[in-house]
């Protein structure tokens, strides 16, 4: 089960598009692959709605690694990342300039997070090629 909560929205349209301080519990019960699903969760419109705006179409969301979980201690933290560079083939990993400001809202445990932080598709998509899969970053609180 996860705790999911709205941190922003993924395009401008909406200004306000989170319903402050709201979280939903969901559990993971199939595997939506690429490309069907461009999102790191495909809510429901029942729990999509307790968390934001049905206006919003798609918002921002993240989880962080263990390390710097730090038992719950970075819950509610602010973290600006910046695409450093590339952990693969992918030719132009980075969007140059560009940076994002996520708010660490739940923990994703190893195996399944296997990053310093596990973005958004939304928010990798501001900062990196989502070809790439996976790029370096540097991040400061």
């Amino acid at each position: 089960m996860y705790k999911v909560t709205c941190t922003g929205a993924a395009n401008a349209a909406v200004a306000n598009p989170c319903n402050a301080g709201a979280r939903v519990t969901v559990t993971v019960v199939d595997l939506c692959p690429s490309p069907g699903c461009t999102v790191t969760f495909d809510l429901s419109q029942q729990a999509f709605s307790t968390i934001a705006s049905l206006d919003a179409g798609e918002i921002l969301i993240d989880y962080q690694l263990e390390a710097l979980w730090n038992g719950g201690a970075a819950c509610g933290s602010f973290y600006t990342v910046t695409c450093t560079g590339g952990t693969n083939e992918t030719p132009n990993p980075c969007n140059p300039g560009t940076s994002v400001t996520v708010k660490i809202v739940d923990l994703c445990p190893s195996p399944g997070c296997q990053a310093t932080l596990d973005l958004s598709e939304q928010a990798f998509s501001i900062i990196g090629n989502l070809n790439a899969g996976k790029i370096a970053i540097d991040y400061e609180l």
